[in-house]
């Protein structure tokens, strides 16, 4: 209590000093001797009143014993932020507000007054209540602090530097952000997960967080769904989704994770995140919160593994550029050219060289399409082959400055999810049938040139995905294979019915290829159960019925030149319909949850492969899934050593566009490449 009594009066004071200090001049920074050069700051722990620190320089081979800070500028917390109690969740914006840039703290740094943000100020308070207990040496480096943040010359010279900088601290502190009134639940959570042994991890991928045994067979204490919804918040915090924060954590010798009063042991935070990912616990625990996340909010409970695992795999020297700026893609950034520039020492480590010698420096004045640019050459000329083609994303989700096609924005989150990395699992697609990965050509700016085979072109597209999901539609898929000619263009034995909902799951469930035949029953659920809801929701009985018999008219034609097809006669397709309505004079239930749980597994698959693309029919009566730019006219290519297809657009002197990946039934292991022969293809 004495305690709380005294930091609450050290508090009150801070507040009554703040008009002394706003009297103060603005400290003004002095130019560094040299590039090598940094400043440390220090703490006045005399004055007990208010934050007073001193700023020296040196020269970092000659730096006294240091630590570093690694934290966010803005508000440490998400919106909604479930560390609040239930209460208070849906009031939590302006707890975020209160960090923006307009909130800055006074403090008084060599007699003069700086002003500093309200997350590091909380931090610094925090050093200070306990009397800077934390603090191994007396000098703390902190990049708004020690960097003249108004000179942009000194800001590049010191974002190349921050790799030695952060890997010479003795210790780097990494402030979560002050705690809340939950905080306490949550880190209960990581501290009763830590103590399932690792030889577990398979068990936990079948067991539910919500059953009490499941707790009682892990050896564990059952955990409340009010703790996990705080575990939640925790692992949203805005630190473990920023990008500048990787390369800090990375280049530590070793962190101390604070959040408030708390301290967590790094082991715990990062091995219990990686089981959580690899058992699949991750997703359950955020399924019920997902609805309620800002778009573009991803979950963060696998970034907090995703920082361990890039520490390993730069040490074993596994990493290319290519994987580090794709698994940080995600990551939040103030500044679209900061998800390049934040990775520059880590790109750096992992081609073995200096962020100096790096084609990229640093350089807010640049513009951002030519950073992305030769960003992107490094991946090409770092790997030799042309496996960054998957990273492009759809073209109308790049931002309209970037230029040539085959550019990666690694500024914006990819979409849609690649196809190559569906098939990762057992390297299932062969389509150039074991041709060696070509090494591209770069010499000629703006232009890649490369030798790939023309498979066929594109004669019409479905609807635009976007329009499917929302308007819950598959009738422009099966109107497509209505079109096509009997047999289908791969000899792949199975008839028009199979090969379209094959080809939409890309002919994968899970891990396994092919997709288990029960896929195609859960494919007619699928669409029965697609009109069902639409018309039932918005409609009368009586359109629900014109509708229905739109569709069995149209599964009818289908039949007729289809007699493989799983879809069922008019009659069954009628009593499905009113069993998914609730209308069955039978109250067949467990028929029902059969068909619900058949349709849940399927979609799934659906939404991963066919979010962003389209279904194409080509000239050679082939079936495909390809980017939802696409248009009539494009051409399907095959790239020697690439595990997927691409979809070409023909341009202005034989020149060609990048618009992105495509699955094409049939032709998936090499089938087609008998006889086909490699061009030279231009990518503009």
């Amino acid at each position: 209590m004495m305690q709380a009594i005294l930091q609450a009066l050290q508090k009150t004071a801070t507040e009554l000093l703040i008009p002394l200090i706003d009297r103060r001049e603005d400290y003004q920074y002095d130019p560094l001797p040299s590039a090598r050069s940094l400043r440390l700051l220090s703490f006045n722990t005399d004055d007990s009143s208010q934050i007073n620190i001193t700023l020296e320089t040196f020269e970092l081979a000659n730096a006294p014993p240091y630590q570093a800070l690694s934290y966010c500028w803005e508000s440490p917390f998400d919106v909604p932020n479930f560390e609040l109690p239930d209460l208070f969740i849906q009031a939590s914006g302006p707890i975020a507000i209160a960090y923006s840039t307009n909130k800055k703290k006074p403090i008084v740094c060599n007699h003069s007054r700086m002003y500093i943000s309200k997350n590091l100020k909380e931090f610094f308070d925090r050093l200070r209540e306990e009397g800077y207990a934390q603090m191994e040496h007396k000098h703390l480096w902190v990049d708004a602090v020690c960097i003249d943040q108004g000179n942009p010359k000194e800001r590049t010279a010191q974002v190349l530097r921050m790799g030695h900088i952060y890997k010479n601290a003795i210790s780097v502190f990494v402030w979560l952000g002050d705690s809340l009134p939950e905080t306490s639940l949550a880190i209960a959570v990581f501290e009763e997960l830590r103590k399932i042994p690792m030889c577990r991890l398979e068990e936990m991928k079948g067991l539910s967080i919500t059953s009490d045994a499941t707790y009682d067979a892990l050896g564990i204490r059952g955990i409340s769904e009010r703790e996990w919804r705080a575990f939640v918040g925790f692992s949203r915090r805005t630190y473990f989704n920023r990008v500048w924060v990787v390369q800090e954590a990375i280049f530590a010798r070793r962190l101390i994770f604070l959040c408030g009063e708390f301290h967590i042991p790094t082991e715990t935070l990062f091995e219990v995140s990686k089981r959580l990912v690899l058992s699949g616990w991750s997703s359950q625990i955020l399924g019920p919160y997902v609805p309620q996340f800002r778009p573009g909010s991803g979950p963060q409970v696998g970034a907090i593994a995703a920082i361990f695992q890039m520490m390993n795999d730069l040490e074993r020297g596994t990493v290319r550029p290519l994987e580090i700026l794709s698994s940080m893609r995600s990551r939040r950034a103030k500044r679209p050219l900061d998800k390049v520039y934040s990775l520059l020492n880590l790109i750096a480590k992992a081609l073995d060289t200096e962020p100096s010698e790096l084609p990229v420096l640093p350089d807010y004045e640049s513009e951002l399409a030519d950073v992305l640019e030769q960003t992107t050459l490094i991946c090409i000329r770092s790997s030799k082959n042309l496996d960054f083609l998957s990273a492009v994303q759809e073209r109308t989700m790049r931002s309209s400055a970037v230029t040539p096609s085959w550019v990666v924005d690694w500024s914006v989150p990819l979409a849609p999810v690649p196809l190559m990395t569906m098939q990762l699992i057992n390297g299932l697609w062969n389509p150039s049938n074991g041709l060696p990965p070509g090494l591209p050509e770069t010499g000629e700016p703006g232009i890649l040139k490369f030798l790939a085979a023309r498979v066929c072109g594109i004669e019409r597209v479905s609807l635009d995905t976007g329009k499917l999901q929302k308007d819950q539609d598959l009738a422009s898929w099966v109107d497509l294979i209505l079109e096509m000619d009997v047999p289908y263009g791969a000899d792949t034995g199975q008839g028009l019915t199979e090969t379209l909902w094959r080809t939409v799951i890309a002919d994968i469930a899970w891990d396994q290829h092919p997709a288990p035949a029960d896929f195609g029953l859960a494919f007619v659920y699928n669409y029965i159960g697609m009109v069902v809801c639409r018309t039932a929701s918005i409609w009368s009985a009586s359109r629900f019925e014109i509708e229905l018999e739109d569709m069995i008219h149209q599964i009818d034609r289908l039949r007729s030149i289809d007699p493989s097809s799983v879809f069922p006669g008019g009659d069954e397709i009628r009593r499905l319909a009113r069993v998914m309505k609730g209308e069955d004079p039978e109250h067949n239930q467990e028929l029902l949850v059969e068909i619900m749980s058949k349709v849940e597994a399927l979609s799934e698959h659906i939404n991963r492969v066919c979010i962003h693309r389209r279904l194409g029919r080509t000239d050679l009566n082939l079936l495909a899934m390809v980017p939802a730019s696409t248009e009539p006219g494009d051409s399907i290519w095959i790239l020697p050593g690439l595990s997927t297809p691409f979809v070409f657009r023909e341009m202005f002197y034989g020149n060609f566009q990048l618009i992105g990946e495509a699955y094409v039934h049939g032709i998936m292991s090499g089938e087609a490449m008998g006889n086909l022969e490699l061009t030279p293809v231009r990518l503009q």
